[in-house]
């Protein structure tokens, strides 16, 4: 047993000093021997009729765009691919203890891998400036870096709480599947390297194998399926939160006297605000008819609101200038309705004018110029600014219409859309909570 132990110790402190007396001039054998004499354009197998297996893993570094408009990712990425070369094996004993050389790329033989959903030029992913890392027993390692821009369909029924899975479909694109066959190094994508996003949380990454036909001839392929969440903060705070504080800002339209001459001008100001919100979510998200937006949806129905507003204020503005026609019965009676429903008569002002016309003048020799100021002042206690009389018959006026109108829509509109944004912000914020913390 000690001789055993004895022996793999000389082997290995030999090898140790035939690799550290390594000169240049075995390394120029090498080269010589494996390298400049080495055909690129030939499949590195013995028998041609055999199949070669490569591996390959996608490292991402980083996402730099994701234009949801034109549905395209661009992201920053390189491939580890390892294959076996028999025509790279060599002793390291012959070669001054060389376990591994670094030729240039374009010397040996690569795989052809192109990304086939691909939004910009179909070419093959490569790399002419990188040197591959060949090992003596025959394992060749290449590792090229590219700006990739894939083809990623993109569903908004969701926004911004939206979760997108794009595909990177790396395939084969010179040999069919009975020559080289595309394996995966791993089943997810690498990240050690990434850098996060400011706009898009990567949650999750998988990897398979598919197998593709092109054209007559199986081809094999390797899809990742790359995970990415929205970061909503940005939309909450700049779209989400002020709709909901125009939604209750509308409804106050109703609180400004007809006569101000600012009415109108209010609704159109609210309603512009909104088609400015809108214009800008529609710039935010693609131009498709496969899934629509819900924050389109309550933005549209937001917009719609604020358009019926605008009529309402220009109907009780007319409604409040119009003297020429009386008020219609129905019109009347629904008025008095809606006035004992929400708003309380003047007691005190209809006690005194009672007590006024109830009273009789105390001396039979009172005067004619008394009996008709005493009728004066009965009269004009009775009938109040906006045509109410406190007891008998009501003078009813479009002044009187308008004024109770603003006051219904008001009472009703009012606690509806602050029902709703608070709805709707309370529905955001607990879907943001529940979304927890993304990967990267």
């Amino acid at each position: 047993m000690k001789m055993k132990t004895l022996v793999s110790y000389l082997l290995s402190l030999l090898l140790w000093w035939m690799s550290s007396a390594q000169e240049a001039d075995d390394l120029k054998r090498l080269f010589d021997d494996k390298i400049w004499s080495y055909n690129p354009y030939i499949r590195p197998v013995l028998n041609q009729t055999d199949q070669m297996n490569v591996t390959l893993q996608l490292h991402l570094v980083a996402i730099t765009n994701f234009d949801e408009v034109s549905e395209n990712l661009s992201f920053t990425a390189w491939l580890d691919l390892v294959w076996h070369d028999p025509f790279l094996v060599w002793d390291p004993i012959q070669y001054g203890g060389s376990v591994s050389i670094h030729p240039p790329a374009h010397q040996v033989w690569r795989p052809n891998i192109a990304v086939a959903n691909t939004m910009s030029t179909f070419n093959p992913v490569t790399d002419s400036t990188n040197l591959v890392h060949v090992l003596s027993n025959g394992t060749v390692t290449w590792k090229p870096g590219a700006n990739f821009d894939v083809y990623c369909e993109v569903d908004t029924s969701s926004f911004p709480f939206d979760v997108q899975e794009c595909l990177v479909e790396l395939l084969l694109w010179d040999y069919h599947l009975e020559a080289v066959d595309l394996l995966p190094m791993a089943s997810s994508v690498g990240v050690s390297s990434f850098r996060a996003n400011g706009k898009w949380a990567l949650v999750s990454t998988d990897v398979s194998k598919e197998i593709r036909q092109p054209d007559t001839s199986s081809k094999p392929a390797v899809v990742m399926t790359l995970k990415l969440k929205r970061r909503p903060e940005f939309v909450l705070i700049n779209i989400i939160l002020p709709t909901a504080l125009l939604s209750i800002l509308n409804s106050c339209v109703f609180l400004i006297p007809a006569d101000s001459g600012e009415k109108i001008c209010f609704a159109v100001t609210i309603l512009l605000a909104y088609g400015v919100l809108m214009s800008y979510i529609t710039n935010m998200l693609p131009k498709t008819s496969k899934t629509t937006s819900s924050l389109s949806i309550i933005m549209v129905a937001s917009l719609v609101v604020s358009s019926v507003f605008v009529g309402l204020a220009i109907v009780i503005t007319r409604l409040y200038k119009k003297t020429e026609t009386e008020v219609p019965v129905n019109v009347a009676h629904v008025t008095r309705l809606i006035e004992r429903i929400l708003c309380r008569r003047k007691k005190n002002e209809c006690q005194s004018s009672d007590s006024v016309s109830r009273s009789e003048p105390q001396d039979s020799h009172d005067s004619i110029d008394k009996v008709v100021q005493t009728s004066s002042i009965s009269l004009s206690s009775h009938v109040g600014n906006d045509g109410r009389c406190c007891h008998g018959e009501d003078v009813m006026t479009w002044k009187r219409v308008s004024k109770c109108l603003d006051m219904a829509l008001f009472v009703v509109c009012f606690p509806a859309l602050l029902v709703a944004a608070v709805a709707v912000m309370g529905n955001d914020c607990i879907t943001l909570g529940s979304m927890g913390n993304p990967a990267v």
